[in-house]
């Protein structure tokens, strides 16, 4: 499957080298793709989540998003052609690690490739899955599969995690999540991918307990 997410790169580098020439694009993927590029199997998504970054949301930028939104977005020629199509992440709704890492992947003519770390993907998926009162999609197992795969090592995983929380401490959906991501780590992921020695370090304040 990661052939088939490279293929869809080097078709939309091609499209995007006649469009605008010498103009060049970082594409920051996020989401599953990020782990499916990392070695995760195939699971049939279709969607190819990039972040809209800072600079994708420069006024200046608005022909770019536009073009590939009407050549490779849902419904789009390129998505017919590939199977594939790339949906634009606003990069206030996915709650990341301080200091997201992103690794390239490929770098084409005009379009560099870049993935985000697995374990980053993963403590994103955990808060994503858990801001609603029932799990979201296949975000809970994309974490479990990537554990269970060697694609994330538990530990950087759990320590990203810890890092994350308190980036997130006033937003409203915060008591509920956290509460639920670490129920999720304390009964589910401790007792399989734990040591016994390493653990969740973020306590949630006592305002947030006492709601």
């Amino acid at each position: 499957m990661k052939d088939s997410y490279l293929a869809f790169f080097e078709d939309l580098d091609d499209a995007f080298r006649k469009q605008f020439g010498t103009r060049t694009l970082d594409l920051n993927i996020i989401g599953y793709t990020a782990l499916a590029l990392a070695g995760l199997p195939d699971r049939g998504t279709k969607d190819v989540d990039a972040l809209k970054t800072e600079a994708l949301s420069d006024p200046a930028m608005a022909d770019i998003v536009a073009f590939l939104n009407d050549e490779f977005g849902k419904g789009s020629p390129g998505a017919l052609r590939n199977g594939l199509y790339l949906d634009f992440v606003e990069k206030q709704i996915p709650w990341f690690p301080p200091r997201p890492k992103f690794g390239q992947v490929r770098k084409l003519r005009c379009i560099t490739v870049l993935a985000l770390n697995p374990a980053d993907v993963c403590v994103s998926k955990t808060f994503a899955n858990f801001k609603g009162k029932h799990d979201r999609g296949n975000d809970r197992k994309d974490v479990l599969d990537a554990l269970d795969q060697g694609i994330v090592d538990f530990a950087d995983y759990l320590r990203r995690l810890d890092e994350t929380f308190s980036v997130y401490e006033a937003d409203a959906a915060a008591p509920e999540t956290f509460e639920r991501v670490m129920q999720f780590v304390e009964k589910d992921l401790l007792p399989n991918y734990g040591d016994g020695k390493i653990r969740l370090n973020y306590q949630r304040p006592n305002w947030m307990k006492n709601l």
